[in-house]
């Protein structure tokens, strides 16, 4: 038997900081239009880390939450299972990072990476920003912040293959406070 493969969809749902500075990630895929699929298994890693899977019951049921840290590249990619515990080929991958950036009309300067160390040449924007700006050439840019929002995300294609399908890469953008505090002063 023959899985039919699966597509990713845009990573849409940042849901939450905690203070160690972790965020959990919502990813989302197109179904398996076979009916003898019973589960998917979501694999995610970090460049340092071991492949993660979270297990995602029922055919319909096509999203999943992941913990990533902040300014850590991660990547994922989801397959289908059926009752026999057959595994499809994997989807196309996604990559992404998380980061925080200077406050309003500052401009913070990403370099787009890839997972290792070579930063391919050739990134193509697909879409955004909408609260901010973009300047450069990938894989240097500069992000700034128009204040229309309190996150903003872009995302590119990656001249990188995977499984036949390029990787598409997400940047999600959080602003950081504008304003300094208040003068800081000894207390005699």
């Amino acid at each position: 038997m023959i899985m039919k493969k699966l597509l990713f969809s845009i990573l849409l749902a940042i849901t939450a900081f905690t203070a160690a500075a972790q965020t959990t990630l919502k990813v989302s895929w197109n179904p398996n239009p076979e009916t003898n699929v019973t589960s998917y298994s979501v694999y995610y890693k970090t460049p340092t880390n071991a492949l993660n899977s979270v297990n995602v019951v029922g055919r319909l049921n096509t999203n999943a939450v992941f913990p990533v840290s902040v300014n850590t590249v991660y990547e994922a990619y989801v397959t289908a299972k059926d009752a026999n515990g057959m595994e499809s080929d994997p989807s196309n991958k996604i990559r992404g990072q998380t980061l925080y950036v200077n406050g309003i009309g500052r401009p913070t300067l990403i370099t787009l990476s890839d997972f290792g160390t070579t930063n391919f040449a050739g990134f193509v924007l697909n879409i955004g920003p909408t609260n901010g700006t973009l300047t450069g050439t990938p894989p240097n840019v500069v992000y700034t912040s128009t204040g229309a929002g309190t996150k903003d995300f872009v995302t590119y294609t990656s001249p990188e293959q995977f499984a036949g399908s390029s990787i598409t890469n997400y940047y999600l953008f959080y602003k950081a406070i504008t304003n300094a505090p208040p003068t800081i002063q000894f207390v005699p």
